[in-house]
C-alpha cells in the first residue's frame, strides 16, 4: 500500500505531512512525498546546458525535501521522495497512470475569488485529472479527526463503494465508525433513499460500525457545512460526481468546502 502527499515545503504544509505520515504509519504503508521544484532555469542556452541546470536544481530540491521531511516527521515508516521540475498537469497525468497507490494528500491554500475562478487550485486539478481518493486539508490547519467518516450520499448518483472501502481500509486504525447521510427536499419520499443507504451499509467490510440518517432541507449545500461544523469527531467524505456537472463541482463545491469554509474533505473518484 502506498500513499502520496504533495508538499511545497512551507511551514503551513507541515501539518499535512504529519497527518499523511501518521496515516501511512498506522497501516504500514509507504509514503511518497512529492514536491514541485520552482527553482529558476535560464530562458536561453543550449539544450545540454539547460538540462544540466535542471538536473542540478532537481538534486538541490531533492536534498531540501529530504531535510524538510526529516525535520517534520520521524522516519519510522518507509518514505520515498519525488521532485518534479515539469508542470503540475503533466505530473498529475503520470499519477493517473500509476496503479500502485490510491490516496493523495493535498493541502489547500486560501485564494481570492478571481484567482480561484481563473486557475482553480491543486485539489480541483487533481479531481479533474485522476481517479484516486483525494484527502484535501486546509493548509496550516491541525490534522483532522477521522474517528468517523461522514459519507454524503445522493441516491441519484451511485456511490463508488469500492473507493469507499479503500478509504475505510486506509484509515482502519483511526476510524471507528462510518456514518452515511442524505439530504432530501422536505416533500421527497424517504423510502428509496433509506433502501439505498441500507444497501451500502450491508456491503461494508465486516466489523465496521455504521449507521445512517436522512435530513430534510431546501438548502443542502449550506446544510452540509452546518452539519460538519457540528460533527468535529470526523471528516466529510464526498464523491466528485458524474462528468455532467463536474466543472461546477470542482470550481465551486470543493473550493467552498475546503477553502472558504476551511473543512477537511475526502473526495472519492
Amino acid at each position: 500500500m502506498k500513499f502520496v502527499v504533495l508538499t511545497d515545503m512551507s511551514e503551513n504544509s507541515r501539518p499535512l505531512l504529519q497527518f499523511a505520515h501518521k496515516t501511512a504509519a498506522n497501516v504500514k504503508a509507504t509514503l511518497l512525498v512529492v514536491h514541485q521544484s520552482t527553482l529558476p532555469v535560464p530562458a536561453m542556452g543550449d539544450s545540454e546546458s539547460l538540462q544540466s541546470i535542471k538536473n542540478e536544481n532537481k538534486n538541490r530540491s531533492l536534498g531540501a525535501l529530504m531535510e524538510y521531511v526529516a525535520d517534520t516527521v520521524n522516519i519510522d515508516t518507509p518514505i520515498e521522495y519525488k521532485v518534479t521540475t515539469g508542470n503540475l498537469q503533466a505530473f498529475i497525468y503520470s499519477m493517473e497512470k500509476s496503479t500502485d497507490f490510491d490516496l493523495v494528500f493535498v493541502g489547500v491554500k486560501h485564494k481570492g475569488l478571481v484567482e480561484k475562478m481563473l486557475v482553480g487550485n491543486t485539489v480541483t486539478k487533481l479531481a479533474n485529472e485522476i481517479s484516486k481518493i483525494i484527502v484535501a486539508i486546509p493548509e496550516g490547519k491541525a490534522a483532522p479527526d477521522v474517528s468517523t467518516l461522514y459519507v454524503a450520499v445522493k441516491k441519484e448518483y451511485e456511490l463508488n463503494e469500492e473507493a469507499l472501502h479503500k478509504c475505510i481500509n486506509a484509515f482502519r486504525n483511526s476510524t471507528t465508525r462510518v456514518h452515511l447521510f442524505s439530504m432530501l427536499p422536505p416533500s421527497e419520499d424517504e423510502t428509496p433513499t433509506t433502501v439505498y443507504l441500507g444497501k451500502i451499509i450491508s456491503g461494508l467490510p465486516a466489523g465496521v460500525a455504521a449507521g445512517y440518517e436522512l435530513q430534510k432541507t431546501e438548502t443542502p449545500h449550506k446544510h452540509i457545512k452546518e452539519f460538519m461544523r457540528g460533527n468535529t469527531d470526523g471528516i466529510l467524505v464526498i464523491q466528485k460526481g458524474p462528468r455532467t456537472f463536474a466543472d461546477i463541482f470542482r470550481k465551486y463545491f470543493v473550493n467552498d468546502l475546503v477553502d472558504d469554509t476551511q473543512l477537511p474533505v475526502i473526495i472519492l473518484p
